[in-house]
C-alpha cells in the first residue's frame, strides 16, 4: 500500500576503528564491514539477545534491539531496530486526552513479561557516499539517537570481528582488552579505538539566513557529549569540572554525559564562516555525537541550530508491512533505490 514515507539525510564520515587523533582514515573496519560483521553477530539469535548497551536511571530512552538487516546489490544496507519504551517493561501507563487538568486518572495495560512494548525504526546505509538516512513509515520519532547509540557500542565492545574480550571481572563486567584487525588475528592493534559518528548536513538557506543575519547574533550555544571511554572527553570532563569551583571534587563521568555551554558572543559574517566551518570538519573524538549541535542566538530571542537544520524529504512509497508494527525490508530497500538519487542530491 501507498504510504506517506518520510527521510532524514545524514552524513555517515566515521565508522570503524581510528587512530586516537587527527582525522586519518579508518586503521581497520569501514561501514561495509561493520554492518556485514553486524549482520553475522545477530544471525540466529534471539531478538532479547541483540542489545548492544544497557540502558541506566535517569535515561529518556528504553533499548534497542535488532529486527532485520537487508542489502541491496550496490552495497546499500537497510537496517531495522526495535526501540524500547522507558519505564516499567511489563506494564503501559496512559491518561485520558479528555481528563481534567489536576483530576487526570492513570489507566495500566499490562505487558507479557515475554513481550518488549516499543516501536521500529529504519535506516537506509549508503556505504559508497557515507550517507545514512532516517526512513519514517509510521512513527514521529525516526529513531536516530539510538541508532547511534547501538552502532557506537557495537562497534566498543561487541563486534566479534574486532573487539578482543579479557575475562569477565567480579561483576561480571565487559573487560575489553582491545581491537584486533580481522578475527583470525589474535594481535590487539594499539592506538586505535573505535568510532561511529553521524552529523547533520545543514541547509543552505539556513545558513544564508544566519549570514545574513550575522551581525543579529549576540550569544552562541554548544551541546557536546563526552564519554568516559574517551581519553580526551575525560580530560575535558576534569577541566569543566575545575571551573565549577562549588564541586569539591569533580564528579565521576558517567557512561555518556552531554554538557551544554552559552558564550556571549558577536559575529562579523567571515568569523561566522570560520565557525560554522570549523564544526562542521570537527574531529569525531567520541563515539557518537547524539546530542551534539551548535546553535545561534539572536536578539529577536530565536536560537538557530545547526543540527536541527536538516535535508529531508517525503516520498509516496509502496511499502509492504508483515502486520501493523513491522516492514518487508528487503521490499523498501528495492522500493528506496528508485529515490536513491534525489535522497543524495537533498545534501
Amino acid at each position: 500500500m501507498l504510504n506517506d514515507v518520510g527521510i532524514w539525510l545524514y552524513d555517515l564520515p566515521k565508522c570503524g576503528y581510528f587512530p586516537f587523533r587527527g582525522n586519518a582514515p579508518p586503521t581497520f573496519g569501514g561501514i561495509t564491514q561493520s554492518f556485514d560483521a553486524l549482520t553475522g553477530w545477530t544471525t540466529g539469535k534471539m531478538l532479547g539477545q541483540t542489545s548492544t548497551f544497557t540502558t541506566s536511571d535517569g535515561d529518556e530512552g528504553g533499548g534497542a534491539y535488532f529486527l532485520q538487516i537487508a542489502k541491496s546489490a550496490n552495497g546499500d544496507f537497510l537496517l531495522g531496530l526495535w526501540n524500547g519504551l522507558p519505564g516499567n517493561k511489563n506494564n503501559i501507563s496512559s491518561v485520558g486526552v479528555g481528563d481534567v487538568v489536576g483530576s487526570a486518572s492513570a489507566q495500566i495495560t499490562e505487558i507479557d513479561a515475554t513481550r518488549i512494548p516499543g516501536f521500529a525504526t529504519y535506516f537506509w546505509i549508503m556505504p559508497t557516499e557515507h550517507r545514512v538516512a532516517c526512513i519514517r513509515v509510521k512513527h514521529d520519532s525516526h529513531g536516530m539517537d539510538n541508532f547511534k547509540k547501538y552502532m557506537a557500542s557495537f562497534l566498543r565492545s561487541v563486534n566479534p570481528q574486532n573487539v578482543v574480550l579479557g575475562p569477565e571481572g567480579s561483576d561480571r563486567e565487559i573487560n575489553i582488552v582491545g581491537y584486533r584487525a580481522h578475527v583470525s588475528s589474535p594481535d590487539v592493534v594499539s592506538g586505535v579505538f573505535p568510532k561511529f559518528a553521524v552529523k547533520s548536513i545543514p541547509l543552505p538557506g539556513d545558513i544564508a539566513f544566519l549570514r545574513a543575519n550575522a551581525g543579529a547574533i549576540n550569544k552562541v550555544i554548544c551541546k557536546t557529549t563526552l564519554h568516559s571511554t574517551v581519553p580526551q572527553d575525560l580530560t575535558r570532563w576534569q577541566k569543566l569540572s575545575d571551573l565549577a569551583r562549588y564541586f569539591m571534587n569533580p564528579p565521576p563521568l558517567r557512561e555518556e554525559a552531554v554538557v551544554k555551554l552559552e558564550f556571549p558572543m558577536e559575529f562579523t559574517t567571515k568569523q561566522l564562516d570560520a565557525t560554522i566551518k570549523s564544526w562542521s570538519e570537527r574531529d569525531d573524538s567520541e563515539l557518537a555525537a547524539g546530542q551534539d549541535d551548535l546553535g545561534f542566538h539572536m536578539r529577536s530571542g530565536e536560537t538557530r541550530w545547526l543540527g536541527k537544520s536538516q535535508p529531508r524529504a517525503t516520498y509516496q512509497i509502496d511499502v509492504s508491512w508483515f502486520d501493523d508494527e513491522l516492514v518487508d525490508m528487503t521490499s523498501l530497500l528495492n522500493q528506496l533505490q528508485v529515490y536513491r538519487t534525489a535522497v543524495l542530491a537533498l545534501g
